[in-house]
């Protein structure tokens, strides 16, 4: 991939399908498919004259109109339902560019861990597949930028979907403006870096919870507030049921740590109902907020 970058669009299956059909034919794979197809958009006649003297025999026959078409009625064409996000993941089968062309010992290495995260995302079972693939090659990159002698990779060629293959591009992509150097190690451990933030944020994502109220639910609960502030300092006055939710949750994850439901002392979860009982007093958000 070096200083490129990716160019890409989403196909339906059988289109996508015939693309790579007919690459191969022309003895290409995909990606030397869609530079073709690039160049001959951008050169035009001069390129497409040479491809058919190289490729004879990748044109299809003249069209022939079939008698029994005109009897046909038109058909109006039925509406696809649109794609999932876990059809995203499942369909779409991308090849993955080397990511350092002037290294291609390292883009060997990380194209191993890369196919290698995947599978042990697919094979996990966890959900969301995209968080724990994030999860799993932030950790493996990691490891790859400070490996030296001795490292190795069990090669495994399973097929990475579309989606992913766009997050990797992109994790590349940002990390490469982000180094100094542009030196594959430096890049790797960006990319580490990125992929653990991008696991936590997608993450976040998915366990985001809103909470609706009727105007009088809320007239309601602003009382309730009220009254409860009527008891408390100036410093420890709650400014909104936000504050309020996050102080009952710290109330209870400090009541469970030292109770059977951790089944012993956590320090941790202590620490945790703490930094929650400081956002009920303060309104500051988290980081991650």
């Amino acid at each position: 991939m070096g200083k490129k970058q990716s160019l890409g669009t989403r196909l339906p299956v059988e289109t996508k399908a015939e693309f790579v059909e007919k690459s191969a034919k022309m003895g290409m794979n995909p990606s030397e498919g869609l530079r073709y197809v690039i160049d001959l958009f951008l050169t035009g006649e001069e390129v497409a004259s040479a491809v058919s003297q190289e490729f004879p025999d990748t044109y299809e026959e003249p069209y022939e109109p079939d008698e029994t078409i005109s009897t046909m009625e038109t058909e109006t064409p039925e509406e696809k339902p649109a794609v999932t996000e876990e059809e995203l993941l499942e369909t779409g089968y991308d090849e993955l560019d080397a990511l350092f062309e002037d290294n291609p010992l390292r883009s060997a290495q990380a194209e191993c861990e890369i196919r290698n995260a995947y599978a042990e995302a697919a094979n996990l079972g966890e959900s969301p597949l995209e968080v724990v693939f994030l999860e799993l090659l932030s950790e493996r990159l990691g490891k790859l930028s400070r490996a030296r002698e001795g490292y190795s990779c069990p090669r495994t060629d399973i097929e990475l979907p579309g989606r992913i293959v766009e997050h990797v591009e992109k994790l590349y992509t940002d990390a490469f403006n982000e180094s100094n150097t542009g030196e594959a190690d430096e890049v790797l451990e960006i990319m580490s870096n990125l992929a653990e933030s991008k696991a936590a944020q997608l993450y976040n994502a998915t366990r985001k919870i809103e909470i609706s109220f009727s105007r009088n639910d809320w007239r309601l609960i602003d009382r309730m507030i009220a009254r409860e502030n009527r008891t408390r300092s100036k410093e420890a006055k709650l400014k909104g049921l936000r504050e309020l939710l996050y102080e009952f949750l710290a109330t209870k994850v400090k009541e469970r740590s030292s109770t059977s439901f951790f089944a012993s002392s956590d320090p941790e979860m202590i620490e945790f109902s703490e930094a929650l009982q400081s956002i009920s007093i303060t309104g500051e958000n988290r980081s991650y907020e």
